[in-house]
């Protein structure tokens, strides 16, 4: 189809140049930096002043050595303010003098790049570094040690800080008040690590924390000095692999009397504790609470009686499944864990759960069942979900016939595959998920099973796009050696940014 328009009534044709601004400023709002930058730079004068204020937050994660070799040149290095990248890239951060935030992502510890670089990185307003989940007990301590002694001291300039996927042990003998920092996204080992961290966070606002081994730790096994917490706010806290004691949670709330908002996501390890308790031992010490958000998952089932309490005690709608699994509506947390068929047979106290599908702050959900997962369950996170970005598989990825034989429905928000190790796995599966997520951008895949259906998605027809337009691939458990294996799965990927973990 073409365009044309009329000028001193002559019929020409349209151009990129007709196009007034407003609607390049409507269109940039859909498209991600590094793609406005690929797209319009560099065209001439009009549109690099355009696209200018777009760059001022870049994304360079995603991009291949070509292209960050041919656009990098063309980076007005006073603009960027904000910048994504790679580890392996992170020299690229001393270009930009008016840098300020960075995320580091794909950082694999033991050949990782960014400890040389960390005197520059803590002279920032803000760091985000995303580890690949591959640490070892002896990495993670040499990560801690350098990140106690650098990113947690007076010397440090951050305001914000954010650690994914690494749980830091915290040295009370390396660690200083950080005098600067505000926010704070963190995983620690245990409840010992996150008393020390609070003794040394003065100004903290925001504390978002990730604890790997629980809360369990008694008075007696912790430092005698805990100080109070005064500019807290918004405090965090998730544990769901080992479970909370409630009176080792207590400590933690007692020093923190100011919080406003309070985000729970435990699994609760008392056996006999109900409603009544948690709102009277724990929630009565936040003087200034004014919002309680959850998800909590009970070692024991809930009997009906303390099920009806905890409906009728809390002043907001629940979500209840598998009787030992209750969450505050709407879902106040990125990650939903252990979903199986069951959570279609809820129980809620909201009267239609469909108005709150869009206020969920959900982006990921971990399957972890050990049947087969049906139409009905998928329909359900649909309709239930529609924004969720990532669906990750724990064990098992087996497909109900229903699921495997329907062709209409489909995840149009979700980008990320996560097939980490399933066993039995067929390509019959693979396929019906590939299916059901049009854009996907990302998958993270086990090496035994791409060697085993490689060969499948070669002939499939009807998979050839979704190869195309994959933009990265995440190979679990297997480092290639050999250059012919690899080429030959970057050549059925072959846009997409190759890494082995």
């Amino acid at each position: 189809m073409s365009y044309t328009i009329v000028r001193s009534n002559k019929i020409m044709p349209l151009t990129l140049e007709d196009l007034p601004n407003e609607l390049y400023v409507f269109l940039f709002n859909y498209l991600k930096s590094s793609d406005i930058f690929r797209l319009f730079s560099g065209l001439n004068y009009r549109f690099n002043q355009l696209i200018r204020r777009y760059l001022r937050h870049i994304d360079l994660s995603r991009l291949s050595d070509i292209q960050l070799t041919n656009y990098l040149p063309l980076l007005d290095a006073e603009s960027v303010h904000a910048l994504k990248l790679n580890d392996n890239y992170i020299e690229h951060i001393f270009l930009y003098r008016n840098l300020n935030h960075v995320t580091l992502v794909n950082i694999i510890n033991e050949k990782s790049k960014w400890p040389q670089f960390v005197a520059v990185l803590k002279q920032f307003d803000y760091l985000k570094m995303i580890f690949v989940w591959d640490l070892c007990d002896d990495t993670d301590e040499k990560c801690s040690s350098i990140i106690c002694s650098n990113l947690f001291h007076p010397s440090c300039s951050l305001k914000e800080l954010h650690l994914e996927h690494i749980y830091l042990t915290i040295n009370e003998n390396r660690i200083q008040p950080c005098l600067l920092l505000k926010r704070l996204l963190i995983g620690v080992r245990s409840d010992k690590d996150l008393h020390i961290l609070m003794n040394n966070l003065p100004l903290i606002e925001y504390l978002k924390v990730n604890l790997e081994y629980g809360i369990h730790h008694q008075a007696h096994h912790i430092s005698s000095i805990r100080r109070i917490m005064t500019k807290l706010k918004t405090f965090h806290i998730e544990s769901l692999e080992y479970c909370v004691r409630s009176d080792s949670l207590k400590l933690i709330l007692d020093r923190c009397p100011f919080v406003e908002q309070l985000f729970l996501n435990i699994m609760l390890g008392d056996r006999h504790i109900n409603c009544r308790q948690i709102q009277d031992e724990l929630l009565s010490l936040l003087v200034n609470l004014k919002e309680f958000h959850f998800y909590i998952s009970f070692v024991a089932l809930i009997d009906q009686h303390n099920l009806e309490t905890y409906f009728s005690s809390f002043n907001r709608p629940i979500f209840a499944y598998k009787q030992h699994c209750l969450f505050s509506l709407p879902y106040a947390f990125e990650q939903l864990d252990l979903v199986e068929n069951s959570i279609v047979n809820c129980r809620t106290t909201a009267n239609d759960l469909c108005l709150y599908s869009r206020q969920h702050h959900l982006k990921k959900i971990v399957l972890g069942g050990k049947t087969a997962y049906s139409l009905k369950l998928f329909a359900f996170i649909r309709d239930m979900f529609p924004n969720v970005q990532i669906l990750e598989f724990t064990r098992y990825c087996y497909l109900e016939i229903d699921l495997l034989n329907d062709t209409n429905l489909v995840f149009n928000c979700l980008h990320t595959l996560v097939l980490p190790c399933v066993y039995q796995t067929t390509f019959a599966d693979v396929k019906r998920l590939l299916l059901l997520t049009p854009n996907l951008d990302t998958v993270n895949i086990y090496y035994d099973l791409l060697l085993r259906i490689k060969s499948q998605l070669e002939d499939d027809v009807e998979l050839y796009p979704l190869c195309q337009q994959l933009r990265q691939l995440i190979v679990f458990s297997g480092f290639v050696d050999k250059p012919f294996l690899h080429q030959q799965i970057q050549s059925l990927f072959p846009k997409a940014s190759v890494s082995y973990t």
